[in-house]
This record gives structure tokens, C-alpha cells and sequence, in this order.
């Protein structure tokens, strides 16, 4: 109820937040858009460095109050006309065209290592005011956007503009905006960009519709101006990255689009933080962002539940690669009461609310900021769904890495586009809770012993807690799984769990706690479950480490303690000599076999009929499971 009721109490907080900034934008708005009709200046640009040439004519705009009209769409010239027919009205019940440039006034706010909290604001086909700006155009641009309700001094845009330019890992906290600045100034190093912070906050507003129809608008014009920029800068929109949040995530295929219109290039790469939902799911590709916007679109998800249970976002993949942390739907640290979420905002109400209710939603941009010049890699694994992730089936990288992928910042530097065949590829990673988010993901199987208590008490219902001690720290305890199992005897059980970096792997701490219905418990009071091995096998680092349980019997509530031991195995018992003859070999020894054939193959051996292969197989392997993309497999002989 009180969730509802937030839901309905934001939009008007927002809104009147953007009232009070709108009285605030003359402060860094050097000059508002003129009333006046569309006019054309074609006499060009006179002189000019090499850096600063001209490529063609440069007419110089100003924002037409009057649009004209042509079969029901409304013609903003230059920015062409739009129509309210389809695919507009896909997933819409109703469309609206947008509103004029006068009233949307879309600012560029340039940001440099020179001026790197003032925002230097430039116009589209103004070249005397590009040439005297900070703009160096031997450095990339990146251009950053926001949503419904928000603007361009939002300070997560400003955040990470300073850690854009930045080589550094970065302390922040974005929860402190007063400190932002000073922050953001320690932080500009050695890394040069022109960041351009685009603030559309005049059609920000609701009603939501209109909002969207203003995007659309929004993005022609921005178009016009990084165009603008590769007239007079020699910018290459190749070279182009455009990041987007919410309905800017939508915006910014909308710059894509009109790029490809206009001159018949695409940018270079679109990232979608979690782009709006709500009028946009299975809408028309030309409606919302798409792999076709730019050379590379990168897409992550943290909110794509239904609306109905508070999801902003989208589920439906729209780039070259989706992420999706924890599921793409809820994230860890997000389940908070409006007290705690009041509090990270240090009292400010409208801040507060905006956590309480969009904190899944706004989480994708903390994400992104700390994968810019975070040493951990925010590794992710390619998987048909989440639920097969977190049980371990996509703990491989492959052959040549195409099967892992990077979110955020570094996304297309491990992209793979020899293994694109035209469909979205979806990845998955698990984050903490708290910054840091980015995590180290261990793959834990635990591999239950083969003992008649299990089968005769059926005791084998609960959960496992596993904290893992390294070289370099410990993991907190991690449950393994989300919901009560049946370890069934002789059987391995696989789970994900991220933790920290902890170096490696050493020693683990294993507890048991008994589950099943009430009357089991009764009935069942000292029942215990007995382990033969554990192994992590930590994803990052593709290191794996074995773990003896030697027959540990834990009873519901208890700790064991077990160091790793990789030298032997879990190997206890001696090998059936009635089935297993050497005559070539004298053991201990080791030989090789490919994987899938019989052992009684293997030269030097053979076996006495009725020998089970598989069961000298379980003795050796001990019940563990091969690495991924592994041939060979080498085993310990013992008699």
C-alpha cells in the first residue's frame, strides 16, 4: 500500500523539483531559445583553424515558434515532421506530436578538464561560440542524457562526467551531491574528453506521453548538432558514445536514427541504462532503441519487472548485448523502508522519495559510473535465462571469451562481433549490495556422500551457508540458493555466490541447516547430511579449488571447517584391485584420457569383466565435474 502510494506521490515531487529548476537554469543557460520564425544564414563560416573546418554550409538555426502542418503531422524545420500515425501509436493508445523547440529549450553543456564543474554551453551551427570554448577536438565526445522528470544538472550525469575524465578509481558517493564538485575536481586527471551533458528539462514534464513525443524531437536536434560538431571539429561519428537513463535510453536511438537519415553513418556506440518501459515494451524497433541505432548498442537492466509490481524498465533485450544483473529486475540493497532511503539522502524529501521508489530504476547508473575506472571487471556470462545462471550452467567463458561480456563503460572493448549473428545476446553477472557493486562470482558445488541415513530419514531438505577465506580477505556467509533444496545422496549441487575480491581460496567454513515442514523437524531432530567435497571454482580467475569433506556429518545448525587439498582429491577409499589391472603401469602414476572415452580403453590398462567403468569413474573423479571446453582429463592412479 505504502509502495502505491510513493508511486503516485513522485511524479508530483519531481515535478515540482523541475518547477524550482527551471527557475534555476538561467544560472548556467547563457542564452534562452529566441521566439523568433526558422531563418537560414548560408553565407558559411569565414576562416578557422584545420581543427575547426568547415565541410559544408552552415546554416545557422534558430527555434521556429510556428510549425507548419502537412497531413496531420506538425514540421519543425529543419528537424523535418512528425507524424502521430504508426508505428508511433505502437503499444500506444494515444501519441502526440511534440511540443516546439522554444518550449523543450534542449541545452549541450560542455564539459573538459578545463572547465570541469562549469557548464560552457554550445548551439548547434554557432561556430564562433565552439571555436572559443574549451572543446579539443583531438579528444572523443561522449554525450550523456537523462529521462522523464529529470534534467541535465541531475548529479548523475555530473558524477560521472568528472569520472569520465578521469584514469582513477572513484570514491563517490553520488548520495552526496554538495561534495560532487570538489570530488569531481580531484578526479580529473589525466584523461581528456569532451563530455556534453544534454538537458532537455522543458519536455521532461508530464503528462508521460508527452514527454515521449518530445524525445523524439529532442534527438533529431541533438543529431543536428554532433553533425554539427563533424562539420567544424572534424568529430568522427564513429567515434561517438551516447549514454542515455530511463526515456533517454530511448532518446538517444532517436539521435542513431536520424543520424543514419541525415548522413548515412551510424555512431559508434549507444549505451541503454535501464530505458523506460512503460509504452515501449514490444513497441516498433523505430519507436525505441535497437541494435540498428548505432555500430554497437549495449543495454543494462535493473528494473524490468511488470509496472504493476513497481518495475520502471524493460526486460525485452534491445541491444547487441543485454545485461542483466541479479535477474535485471530487483537489486540487492534496493528493499528499503522510506526512513532508511530518507536517510542515505540526508533528509531531503524529494530525493528520498525518488530512492524509495526508483531505486532498481536508478541503480543501472551506479553501476556504469563505478565500471569506469573500477579494476574489477564486472564480468558477465552469456545464458539463456537467470535461473540456469545461478545454478552454474554458464560458468564458461568459451573457447575465444565470446561467451563473457563486460557491463558498463568497457562493454565493447570485450565484445565479441565475430559471434554476432543478429539476434540480442543476453548476459548475466551478480553485484553487492552496497558500493563497491561490482563482485568476484564463485561457482560452488557441493557434492553430497552416497550414505543410506539420506535414504532412509529423507533428511536431505534445508540449505548450506558457505564463507570462503582467502589470501587477501573473507566472503560474508552466503546462502547457497534462495530457496530450500532436496540434496539427495550421491548427487552434486552447483550455485553461484559473489563476494568480494578475496585473492585465493584456502579455506572454507560449511554450515548446514535442516529444512523441510515442521513435523520433520519434530521427528527428525538430530538429523544430519555428510559431504564428500566441495568445489569453488571462481569465475574471474578461472581458478578452481578442492575442498574434502572426508565424510563430515553436519547436523542442522553445525560448522565444518575444511582446507583445500588439491594434491590427492577427495580419493579415500582404494581402488576395486578385482577390476582394475595394470600391466604396463606401476602405480601410483598418472596417464591421460580424452574425454568421453571408456577408461578400459586407455593403454596400459583393462579391466575384468564385469568391472563398472562408471563406478572406478566415481572413485576417481571423486564426483566432481570437468571445466568447461576441457579435452583431457588427468587422473590419480591408486591401489
Amino acid at each position: 500500500m505504502l509502495g502505491n502510494l510513493a508511486g503516485l506521490a513522485v511524479p508530483f515531487l519531481l515535478f515540482m523539483e523541475d518547477v524550482v529548476w527551471q527557475r534555476l537554469a538561467r544560472d548556467y543557460v547563457e542564452e534562452e531559445a529566441t521566439s523568433r520564425d526558422y531563418v537560414v544564414d548560408s553565407s558559411g563560416p569565414r576562416g578557422g583553424s584545420r581543427a575547426f573546418r568547415a565541410l559544408g554550409k552552415n546554416p545557422v538555426l534558430e527555434f521556429a515558434d510556428r510549425p507548419s502542418r502537412r497531413n496531420g503531422e506538425k514540421c519543425y524545420p529543419p528537424y523535418g515532421c512528425f507524424s502521430t500515425d504508426y508505428p508511433w501509436t505502437s503499444q500506444r493508445p494515444l501519441a502526440l506530436h511534440p511540443e516546439p523547440p522554444s518550449v523543450i529549450r534542449p541545452v549541450f553543456c560542455l564539459y573538459t578538464r578545463r572547465n570541469p564543474k562549469d557548464c560552457h554551453p554550445l548551439k548547434t551551427n554557432e561556430t564562433s561560440r565552439l571555436r572559443e570554448s574549451p572543446f579539443d577536438p583531438s579528444h572523443p565526445v561522449t554525450l550523456l542524457t537523462h529521462g522523464f522528470l529529470e534534467h541535465g544538472r541531475k548529479r548523475w550525469l555530473l558524477v560521472q562526467t568528472s569520472i569520465l575524465l578521469s584514469l582513477v578509481p572513484s570514491p563517490l558517493d553520488i548520495h552526496f551531491p554538495t561534495e560532487m564538485q570538489e570530488v569531481a575536481e580531484e578526479l580529473l586527471k589525466a584523461r581528456d574528453q569532451n563530455v556534453v551533458a544534454l538537458s532537455w528539462l522543458g519536455g521532461t514534464g508530464p503528462p508521460y506521453n508527452q514527454a515521449i513525443a518530445n524525445a523524439r524531437l529532442v534527438g533529431v536536434m541533438a543529431a543536428h548538432f554532433l553533425l554539427f560538431l563533424a562539420r567544424e571539429a572534424g568529430t568522427r561519428i564513429e567515434d561517438v558514445h551516447v549514454v542515455g537513463h530511463s526515456l533517454g535510453a530511448h532518446l538517444v536511438s532517436h539521435i542513431g536514427s536520424s543520424i543514419k537519415d541525415l548522413a548515412k553513418r551510424k555512431l559508434g556506440r549507444i549505451t541503454g541504462i535501464d530505458p523506460a518501459g512503460p509504452l515501449f515494451e514490444n513497441a516498433d524497433p523505430r519507436v525505441r532503441l535497437d541494435p540498428e541505432d548505432a555500430l554497437f548498442v549495449d543495454v543494462i537492466h535493473t528494473n524490468g519487472a511488470p509496472l504493476a509490481t513497481g518495475g520502471l524498465g524493460l526486460s525485452q533485450p534491445l541491444g547487441h548485448v543485454d545485461f542483466y544483473p541479479n535477474s535485471g529486475t530487483h537489486m540487492p540493497g534496493c528493499k528499503l523502508t522510506f526512513e532508511e532511503a530518507l536517510e542515505m539522502e540526508n533528509g531531503s524529501v524529494v530525493d528520498g522519495m525518488r530512492l524509495f521508489v526508483g531505486c532498481n530504476h536508478m541503480r543501472g547508473i551506479d553501476y556504469f559510473i563505478e565500471s569506469i575506472n573500477s579494476l574489477c571487471p564486472f564480468l558477465a556470462f552469456e545464458c539463456s535465462n537467470y535461473a540456469e545462471y545461478t545454478r552454474g550452467g554458464c560458468a564458461s567463458c568459451g573457447q575465444r571469451g565470446e561467451k563473457c561480456g563486460r557491463m558498463g563503460y568497457h562493454a565493447k572493448e570485450a565484445w565479441k562481433p565475430d559471434f554476432y549473428e543478429g539476434e540480442s545476446r543476453k548476459f548475466y553477472l551478480l553485484t553487492g549490495r552496497r558500493h563497491p557493486y561490482c563482485r568476484v562470482t564463485h561457482k560452488v558445488t557441493v557434492v553430497v556422500a552416497d550414505h543410506q541415513i539420506s535414504d532412509d530419514h529423507e533428511d536431505g531438505v534445508g540449505s548450506f551457508y558457505i564463507t570462503l577465506h582467502g589470501s587477501r580477505g573473507s566472503s560474508s556467509s552466503s546462502r547457497l540458493g534462495d530457496e530450500e533444496l532436496h540434496f539427495k545422496p550421491g548427487q552434486g549441487f552447483s550455485f553461484l555466490i559473489p563476494s568480494q575480491e578475496i585473492g585465493e581460496i584456502d579455506e572454507i567454513l560449511l554450515k548446514w541447516k535442516h529444512g523441510g515442514t515442521n513435523d520433520n523437524r519434530r521427528s527428525l531432530p538430530q538429523s544430519k547430511i555428510i559431504i564428500d567435497q566441495v568445489i569453488v571454482h571462481t569465475l574471474e580467475h578461472n581458478a578452481t579449488a578442492s575442498f574434502c569433506g572426508r565424510g563430515s556429518e553436519l547436523a542442522s545448525g553445525e560448522e565444518v571447517a575444511m582446507r583445500r587439498d588439491d594434491s590427492r582429491g577427495c580419493l579415500e577409499k582404494p581402488l576395486p584391485e578385482e577390476n582394475l589391472i595394470s600391466e604396463k603401469v606401476t602405480p601410483p602414476t598418472r596417464k591421460t584420457m580424452r574425454r568421453g572415452k571408456s577408461l578400459a580403453e586407455v593403454e596400459g590398462f583393462r579391466f575384468k569383466p564385469p568391472a563398472s567403468t562408471g563406478d572406478v569413474l566415481a572413485l576417481l573423479l571423486c564426483g566432481g565435474s570437468l571445466p568447461s571446453g576441457q579435452k583431457w582429463v588427468k587422473i590419480q592412479i591408486s591401489r
